[in-house]
């Protein structure tokens, strides 16, 4: 038995486990380069189980990816509908939701570029950005040649604030050595810049000439 509170047990403990059966034990080889000896060595030996974690990891993010693309899809959707009745018309919800996709386009295009391989954390920065480029595209479209001066400086104040606050905030995530933080962070540091100068460029002439 292996001594309570030792180092040993500490390490090897986490790997065993008993049951009605009897003990399991949890094996991980290293410096393994043949999988397919390994299997045939165990081929013979009953309740021996050999998993590869890398490739049931890679079919999960795939089936996880997919469903999370599928969802995106139909929430863009969904998003351009409510565009459309809210702003009374298709047209205008789609002018409302150009700028969205084309900084979603523009950043996967620039992460690509960067050698980026996109994964689930990517998508779920793009759902983010996705949201907060609406708020851009919609708070510049609603400036027009009848906003008062005043209303129209700080709407363009407040929305390039909050721009470069977004940028500094995840522009720090993205120089982060943890892979996770850094798509999150690169994805809507670029995503950002795309979207508020799609949505400025996209809104009403006075507003842009201000």
């Amino acid at each position: 038995d292996l001594a309570p509170g030792s180092a040993l047990a500490a390490r090897i403990a986490p790997l065993l486990d008993r049951d009605a059966a009897g003990w399991h034990a949890l094996m991980l080889p290293a410096g393994l380069t043949d999988q397919a000896a390994l299997r045939a060595a165990l081929a013979g030996e009953p309740g021996a189980l050999v998993i590869d974690l890398r490739g049931e990891l890679s079919t999960l993010l795939g089936d996880a990816s997919l469903r999370a693309g599928l969802a995106a899809g139909l929430g863009g959707a969904l998003v351009l509908a409510m565009l459309a009745i809210g702003l009374g018309g298709l047209g205008a919800g789609l002018r409302a939701a150009l700028p969205i996709a084309g900084a979603l386009l523009l950043t996967i295009a620039s992460l690509s570029a960067l050698g980026e391989r996109l994964n689930l954390f990517h998508l779920a920065a793009c759902l983010l950005l996705a949201g907060i480029a609406l708020d851009y595209a919609l708070f510049l479209r609603g400036l027009d040649d009848g906003t008062p001066a005043p209303e129209l400086a700080r709407t363009l104040a407040a929305v390039l604030t909050c721009m470069l606050a977004t940028l500094l905030t995840f522009g720090l995530l993205a120089f982060c050595a943890t892979p996770v933080l850094r798509s999150i962070g690169l994805t809507v540091a670029l995503g950002v810049v795309f979207a508020f100068l799609l949505a400025a460029i996209l809104a009403p002439r006075r507003a842009r000439t201000t």
